[in-house]
Formats: C-alpha cells, sequence, structure tokens
C-alpha cells in the first residue's frame, strides 16, 4: 500500500475493507508525531537518524555524551525540536549543513527535504539568516576576527587570558550595515573590541567583565565604518582608590581607580573618569553617569557623581 512521503502513514486504497481502521491508525500516528519524545543515545559515538526516527516524535532528546557529537539527518521535510541533555556541543548535519547546539539548550529546526536543507527556526545554534555559534577554544585563541558568516551568530570566548574582538573595514571585509554579533567571554580574561584602520566605535566605550555579553552592530557602512556597542552597560560597583594622581606601581588587571586632579603619565586628563587597569600601563577609561554611587576601598567611604565632580554619600 502506499504511503505519505512524510510520516509513512498508510493511505487508503480504492475498495478497501474496514476503512476506519486505516483512519484510526493515522490518528494515532498523527498525535504521536506532534507529541512524544525521541531519545537519541550519543554515549558511544554519533548517530544518524532514518526516516522512520524522525516520523517517531517532534521532540528528539540528546542524551549520554560528554564530549561533541554529530547528529546526522535524512533530507527529510520536517519541523522538529531539539534538547541537548548531554554536556558536549551537538553538531546537527543534514548534507552539507551543519548547526550546534550547546549543552542544556533547546531550539526548534527545519529540514526542507533538500540535500542540504536545514535550517534554525530559534536556538542558539544560529538560523534564520544567522551564523551558527562559534566557540573560541581555550588557549588555542584569544583573537577573532568578524567574518560575513559571523552575521547574527554568537563568539564564545572560552580562554582564561585577555581576547580581543576585531571588526574589520569594508575594504577588507565586505560587512554590510546591519551586521551584528554576540561576543560572550567565559573564561575569566577581559574581552576588549579592535577596530581596523579609522573604524569608530559610536556613544560607547568598550569594557566588558567576564560575564557580559556584548552585540557590535554596525551603524554606518562605508569607509570608515560606524560601530555601535549594545548592551555594554558596564560600570563599576567599586574602585580601589580615588585619591592618586598617577598609576600604581603594580595594580592588579581589571583594577578600577578615579584619577584625582592634576592626573599625570597615563591618566592625564582623565580625573573623575574611571581607569580599568587593562595589564602593563594600559588603562581603558569610562566617564560616570550622574547620580552614580560607588565604594572607594581606601577610606572604606561610598562616594557619588554630581555631574561635574565625586563627593562623599
Amino acid at each position: 500500500m502506499a504511503t505519505t512521503p512524510i510520516l509513512g502513514i498508510t493511505e487508503i486504497a480504492v475498495g478497501i475493507v474496514d476503512q476506519y481502521l486505516l483512519i484510526n491508525q493515522a490518528f494515532e500516528e498523527i498525535e504521536a508525531s506532534t507529541n512524544t519524545a525521541y531519545l537519541a543515545n550519543l554515549t558511544s559515538g554519533n548517530v544518524t537518524l532514518t526516516a522512520a526516527d524522525m516520523a517517531d516524535g517532534v521532540l528528539f532528546r540528546l542524551s549520554g555524551h560528554t564530549v561533541a557529537r554529530d547528529l546526522t539527518l535524512p533530507a527529510l521535510a520536517r519541523l522538529f525540536a531539539l534538547h541537548n541533555n548531554g554536556t558536549g556541543t551537538v553538531s546537527v548535519i543534514v548534507g552539507a549543513t551543519s548547526l550546534d547546539i550547546l549543552a542544556g539548550e533547546t531550539g526548534f529546526y527545519h529540514t526542507d527535504g533538500t540535500t542540504d536543507g536545514l535550517i534554525s527556526v530559534s536556538s542558539g545554534g544560529g538560523g534564520g539568516g544567522a551564523a551558527a555559534v562559534s566557540i573560541i577554544s581555550p588557549d588555542t585563541a584569544t583573537t577573532h576576527t568578524t567574518t560575513v558568516a559571523d552575521n547574527g551568530g554568537l563568539l564564545i570566548f572560552n580562554s582564561a587570558s585577555d581576547c580581543v574582538l576585531t571588526v574589520p573595514q569594508t575594504s577588507t571585509e565586505a560587512l554590510d550595515a546591519g551586521f551584528h554579533v554576540l561576543a560572550l567571554n567565559q573564561g575569566g580574561g577581559t574581552l576588549s573590541l579592535a577596530l581596523e584602520g579609522s573604524d569608530v566605535v559610536d556613544e560607547v566605550k568598550l569594557w566588558a567583565d567576564a560575564s557580559q555579553a556584548v552585540t557590535v552592530l554596525k551603524e554606518v557602512a562605508g569607509s570608515p565604518n560606524t560601530w555601535r556597542l549594545m548592551g555594554n552597560a558596564w560600570q563599576p560597583g567599586a574602585v580601589e582608590d580615588d585619591a592618586l594622581t598617577a598609576p600604581p606601581t603594580t595594580p592588579a588587571v581589571g583594577a578600577v581607580y578615579i584619577p584625582l586632579a592634576t592626573a599625570t603619565g597615563t591618566w592625564a586628563t582623565h580625573e573623575g573618569d574611571f581607569a580599568v587597569h587593562l595589564g602593563s600601563d594600559v588603562y581603558d577609561f569610562i566617564s560616570p553617569s550622574t547620580g552614580q554611587t560607588v565604594y572607594e576601598k581606601t577610606s572604606a567611604l561610598w562616594i557619588g557623581h554630581n555631574g561635574s565632580a565625586w563627593v562623599s554619600v
């Protein structure tokens, strides 16, 4: 007997007896395919699902793996959900298309029945015109230069060292206006932004702590490009000292100071700003917000900015 092309449900032929039996069976198979879960055990290695496997449920739970695995799917038209219940990343593969789903993530995917037809409808695994998650592995890479393929994606830095995200000018990489990428530093180092040539960042200085995700958005096309940072409202809650006019001799990386007038050396002209130590004699400077309050550790006092100066609270 003929079957449907996706779920393999037996079709009713002319003259068949007891048609209600086939109809009831079809109802049960449709109900199962839209409500039940399929368990794919990746403990021993990569897994390839068949068309029959894909028809068995709407949610596919991936479990048992502690390292990266591959899940290969057939070229079948299907909308489904994946949940990575293991501790390693899973690469979801259809033909030459591969999308990553991180440990603990759940997302919706669609295969359109073509050889390489796989997209992510929603998840951290890319899709819908967005790039897949790209993980910058520990100790192997502390820098990344964005490309067209990163558009809409997530870059995760895992290095304990300081990391640098570079956005190139139009002359070196054709990144159109609206290009955006989310960068997350999970390794403990400082994540900073580097601009090529005469590119500029509009409005916001970048200094992100290790737990903050920063969206880098290309605002204006052309060369030089103008970039904007979104979700980068990092402000310190405490400072080491607000009574120094020059950088200390051996500050810790990440330590924050408020230079006192008249500041000298690297701090010159930055009186009243937050001076964030990035290593060696390099500082990033962030202007305080009016009404902002921080704890000054040396004097054990709270101080607040009144719009023109810092005063005791």
